[in-house]
């Protein structure tokens, strides 16, 4: 029996010796796939074993397994869901056999778990458990009572619960990452490396470790206590965050863990740069340097399943203190309550500039082995916002009705005084409230600096039914000031040169509603000192910004609101040394200029925003000019300003009507270059007195000359070339111009047809201030017509026609100012003039004058009218009538004939009308060119017809100093003498041809002088004197001065058809002539010689007949001058 039992003992000692060695012996690899398929049935997982399998029982069971992959979903982002490279699990055995499950020790090899949220909703979190399979009577008596925490740590009554401990669990160099496509957030936790350690699961408990998460190196540790009496843990948890030196401690317990589990505790958060730890968390979203300040917080924490609380809240930053609380209330309706009172908060020394550059801290050892690349994909969207300014493409906009329809949110913040730009903002208030999906903002006020009031209050609210409803503020917004002097100045706003009676009273209300997109202002009511402005305004918050305003405002003086003093001063200094330096570098050198830049370039801002516009003013005062109904209606869209009405009741006595487009405001590769399109103005006024008297303009013709204006017309273009249409009604006329302007080159100029148009030249040249009046009296007006072009230097008109005082006019006319005298050249064809009629009334007096004395100067001498023929015959001889005409005295005046005109003007003037009257004198078929040089008129052409002949004169008229200078060459042929000497008053002569040919030289300053200087010269010969003699008597027989039969003789008529019976000197010298007056002469004939006088040895010059004829004419011998008449040969008839 003994021998029995030893051998029983010896078998159990056998085959419990095995079952304890047996595992090492066995090839645990040879199962893989079935603990894979069996792990897989159970878990759905698809597990994957690549490495080996170990498992001992002695000296202590372990199981160790390799390269343990679970396969993600398909179309994840990772291969895996989870991977680790090893696994180990250590159990003491004497405790296991005991009852009691002892982990010595747990170790994890670089885990990486990766959870995802696919783009189409899949996740790899969800799994499944396989139900066990009870039998019925089993899942009838199966207790659905929820086990108390006891059991679950072995503290539950009844006992028998198996104790489990685990004395160390590491985890070397794991990571977690979380990816959800939907929402395009990804987040990680990388370098993680932990060591836990457990007694029960009743405590105590301790932890410590760190890991890299969102790119931010951390370090943790944690501990918890032994449970008391299964109800009460407490417990400590430490997090310190690397950059920032923040240290997050909370010291508490959870009590009632078998009722209604509660946490409670002290929390402490203290950092040495808040920037940094900003920075940090946020995924680089940068904080002003100045908040590189250490910083804290403490505050009681309560919390279970009905709610929490953070009581005895109390914020530190620098000297910066809040205090406060937040309530949670979790019942059907969630209540959140929050409190917060902030003592003081300094802006301008936050956002100061950093005293000294700050050393960048130290990158831990995680950060470096993270080498960045994981610490990118680890910022959240939220952090890319903050650092990009850029939202992600599938963010899902912020909406109310997102919100549980029973969360109720109370916010009560209040900051005592907030320092900014040097001054203080008090009283700063938000009180608002969350209830059923909509804000209320009962309270959001301040204390502005300048004694200003700002409140607004409102709610935000959705449109649940509209698809695209977004949050949308309805509310009011109030503002009101004693010192908007102070306002702006704290606002950086300098008003100085304002003045300091303005910029005072202002209030402003209105209703406002805006959402993300858009705002508006309705019913705004403004009042700025003693004006007061209405309307509304909006604004659309697009990529390109659009607003709309419509306002009304009853009076507005801008001369009180633009700087004055020392700003004018300057102005005035400034553009005196512009106008300096431009003198100085205008001496040095002439460069070409520099194009001026087109002046609408000015509304380039315009060019940034859409707008419709629309404004009403009563009253506004700009440049002490008042304006009187002015209305405004504009939109500006895609770059165009697009004027639909500027209209102005009264500007000083104008009214002013303006439409029309200005594009070109928007362009995106370079500057702009607007231009007017279809632009319409429209000015009249009834007079411009008032204009020219607030403006203090002193215009060179007056109001009253000017009478009513009226400017109308329409602009095209760019404003540096100009297309132009202008309709000016002024001066009792009216002027028009289509054509293009140049205003903006260095001499603007202009292109165009024009026409002037006035019923009465003579008023005309009256409101022009002319004291012109003419003698006679002239009939019709101006109606002309043509092309003007140039600038205003250089002007000309061409293609002239139309009529002026009743004067039929066509051709072309040109000035020049750009030389030291004016230039003017003109090429005119007329209808009949009267010179009489245009002559101004005392000049005309004056020339009657001296044909009266010309006319008596003749008759005292030798024509004595027939009349006085019997009386002569009593005089005892003829010599008595010349001395009674001597002693009568001399007939010519002496005021002086002012010719200095000349000197004031250059020019060409060819003149052709068809007939010219002056008193008694008729010439038809006038043709005129002269030239004006320096003072010397040269009337190079002048012929006509009178009295049945012809006439053809030249000559040059000298302005001197103090004497003038007269030439003239003349030739009168085929003259009716009886109607000449009718003319002149002359009766007896009926009929006779007369021919004259001749030249004079005068010089003086008045008739008188003239007549004594009056010089000539001529040749006689026994033949020609006897002519005289004989014509001499006859002329006095006729006369009744002697008795007898007047001598009859043939006469020979002769005329000068052409230019060419006039042979003119080329050459100055010594004259001498070789045919006699009256010899025929062949064309080719040697007619005379000239000598050169300053050179001996010469041979001279000789002078030839142009065409055959009678040598009629011919310079006195003795000196001759260039140009002078040497020969004029005539033709009989």
């Amino acid at each position: 029996m003994k021998k029995l039992l030893f051998g029983f003992l010896f078998l159990i000692v056998g085959l419990f010796a095995a079952v304890l060695v047996a595992p090492n012996f066995i090839n645990w690899n040879e199962y893989r796939d079935v603990i894979t398929d069996e792990v897989n049935a159970a878990t759905g997982f698809n597990l994957e074993i690549r490495g080996d399998i170990k498992i001992n029982i002695l000296p202590s069971p372990a199981l160790l397994i390799n390269q343990v992959h679970v396969a993600n979903i398909e179309g994840a982002a990772r291969a895996d869901t989870l991977a680790v490279d090893s696994f180990e699990v250590r159990v003491a055995l004497a405790p296991l056999l005991g009852g009691q499950l002892q982990i010595r020790s747990v170790k994890l090899v670089k885990p990486v778990l990766s959870l995802e949220v696919l783009a189409d909703g899949r996740t790899n979190m969800a799994f499944k458990i396989p139900e066990p399979k009870a039998k019925p009577a089993q899942a009838a008596k199966k207790d659905n009572k929820a086990l108390p925490f006891g059991s679950l740590t072995g503290q539950a009554s009844g006992g028998g619960e198996m104790a489990i401990r685990v004395d160390d669990f590491v985890i070397e160099k794991g990571a977690v990452f979380y990816r959800d496509d939907t929402k395009g957030q990804v987040e990680s936790v990388e370098n993680l490396n932990g060591r836990f350690a457990l007694a029960s699961l009743s405590g105590p408990m301790e932890s410590s470790g760190s890991a890299v998460i969102r790119g931010v190196p951390m370090s943790f540790s944690a501990s918890a206590g032994t449970m008391i009496q299964g109800r009460t843990l407490p417990f400590n948890f430490a997090l310190k965050v690397i950059p920032g030196e923040t240290n997050l401690r909370f010291s508490g317990a959870l009590t009632r863990l078998n009722e209604n589990p509660q946490v409670k505790g002290k929390l402490n958060v203290a950092g040495q740069n808040l920037a940094a730890f900003v920075s940090a968390i946020t995924g680089g979203a940068g904080l002003p340097d100045s908040l590189a300040l250490p910083f804290g917080a403490d505050a009681v924490v309560a919390g279970d399943r009905t709610g929490g609380s953070v009581s005895d809240l109390q914020v530190k930053l620098n000297g910066t203190q809040g205090s406060g609380k937040v309530e949670v209330k979790l019942a059907k309706a969630t209540d959140v309550n929050i409190q917060m009172a902030v003592n003081k908060l300094d802006i301008d020394a936050l956002l100061a500039p950093p005293k000294a550059a700050t050393k960048a801290p130290a990158k831990s050892k995680a950060q470096k082995n993270s080498k960045g690349k994981t610490a990118a994909k680890a910022i959240s969207p939220i952090a890319q916002t903050l650092s990009t300014g850029q939202k992600n493409s599938k963010d899902v906009p912020f909406r109310l009705k997102n919100l549980p329809e029973d969360l109720n949110i109370g916010l009560n913040l209040s900051v005592a005084a907030i320092t900014y730009k040097g001054a203080v903002v008090r009283q700063a208030k938000i009180n608002s409230s969350l209830a059923n999906r909509e804000v209320t903002i009962s309270q959001a006020s301040a204390l502005l600096p300048g004694s200003t009031d700002v409140a607004l209050f409102g709610f935000i609210s959705e449109d649940n039914k509209a698809k695209a409803g977004r949050p949308t503020f309805d509310g009011n917004v109030d503002l009101a000031t004693n010192d908007l002097r102070g306002l702006l100045g704290w606002a950086g706003i300098d008003v100085s040169d304002i003045s300091k009676d303005r910029l005072r009273k202002f209030t402003f209300g209105g209703k406002v509603t805006a959402d993300a997109r858009a705002a508006s202002l309705k019913e705004i009511a403004v009042n700025l000192d003693s004006s007061k402005i209405k309307g509304g305004a909006n604004i659309a918050f697009r990529q390109r910004l659009s607003f709309g305003l419509n306002l009304s405002i009853d009076r507005f003086n801008l001369d009180a609101y633009l700087p004055r003093g020392k700003a004018s001063v300057s102005a005035k200094t400034a553009a005196k040394k512009l106008s300096t330096e431009a003198q100085q570098a205008a001496v040095k050198s002439s460069p070409a200029p520099a194009p001026v830049p087109n002046p609408l370039a000015a509304l380039a801002p315009l060019g940034d925003f859409d707008a419709n516009i629309a404004i009403d003013l009563k009253s506004l005062t700009v440049q002490e000019i008042p304006i009187k109904g002015l209305h405004l209606t504009a939109n500006i869209f895609d770059g165009k300003l697009t004027l639909k009405q500027f209209r102005t009741a009264n500007a000083a006595g104008m009214t002013v009507n303006v439409s029309g487009d200005i594009a070109g405001l928007k362009n995106a590769k370079g500057p702009i270059d607007p231009s007017f399109k279809n632009f319409k103005f429209n000015l009249r006024g009834k007079s411009l007195a008032r204009l020219f008297s607030l403006t203090k303009i002193t215009p060179p013709v007056s109001a009253r000359q000017l009478g009513a204006v009226r400017l109308s017309g329409t602009l095209n273009g760019k404003p540096h070339v100009l297309n132009v249409t202008t309709d000016t009604a002024m001066l009792g006329g009216k002027f028009t111009l289509n054509g293009v302007v140049k205003p903006l080159t260095a001499t603007p100029s202009v292109d165009g047809q024009f026409s002037a148009n006035h019923p009465n030249m003579m008023k005309l040249f009256r409101r022009l201030g002319s004291t012109y009046r003419p003698a006679g009296r002239v009939k019709g007006g101006i109606n002309l017509r043509g092309r003007i072009a140039g600038n205003a230097k250089l002007m000309a008109f061409s293609n002239l026609a139309g009529k002026a005082a009743g004067i039929t006019l066509k051709g072309g006319a040109a000035i020049d100012l750009s030389r030291v005298r004016p230039v003017i050249n003109a090429n005119l064809k007329t209808s009949p003039i009267v010179i009489d009629d245009l002559l101004p009334a005392k000049r005309t007096a004056y020339l009657d004058r001296q044909l009266r004395e010309f006319e008596h100067a003749l008759r005292s001498t030798l024509l004595v009218p027939a009349s006085f023929s019997s009386a002569s015959r009593k005089l005892t001889s003829p010599i008595a009538v010349f001395k009674v005409a001597a002693k009568s005295g001399a007939p010519w005046t002496s005021d002086p004939i002012d010719i200095s005109f000349l000197k004031q003007f250059d020019g060409k003037i060819q003149l052709q009308s068809e007939s010219l009257r002056f008193q008694k004198y008729l010439a038809s078929s006038v043709s005129l060119a002269s030239a004006v040089n320096n003072g010397v008129f040269d009337l190079q052409r002048l012929t006509g017809k009178a009295y049945g002949g012809d006439v053809k004169i030249d000559g040059r008229v000298i302005a001197g100093d103090k004497r003038n200078q007269y030439q003239s060459r003349f030739n009168i042929a085929g003259f009716d003498a009886g109607k000449l000497l009718s003319s002149l008053g002359t009766k007896g002569f009926r009929r006779g041809a007369l021919d004259v040919v001749g030249e004079f030289r005068t010089l003086g300053r008045s008739t008188q002088d003239l007549v004594r200087e009056l010089g000539g010269g001529g040749t006689a010969r026994a033949d020609t004197v006897a002519i005289a003699k004989k014509g001499i008597a006859n002329l006095m027989k006729h006369a009744g001065i002697r008795s007898g039969p007047l001598a009859q003789a043939p006469s020979v008529s002769l005329e000068m058809p052409e230019q060419d019976c006039f042979v003119q000197s080329e050459t100055a010298g010594l004259l001498e002539v070789i045919v006699a007056l009256g010899d025929p002469v062949q064309k080719g004939q040697t007619l005379a010689l000239v000598h050169d006088v300053t050179r001996t040895g010469l041979k001279p010059v000789s002078y030839h007949s142009p065409i055959s004829g009678i040598f009629a004419g011919r310079h006195a011998s003795g000196l001759i001058a260039l140009g002078d008449m040497v020969a004029v040969i005539a033709v009989e008839v």
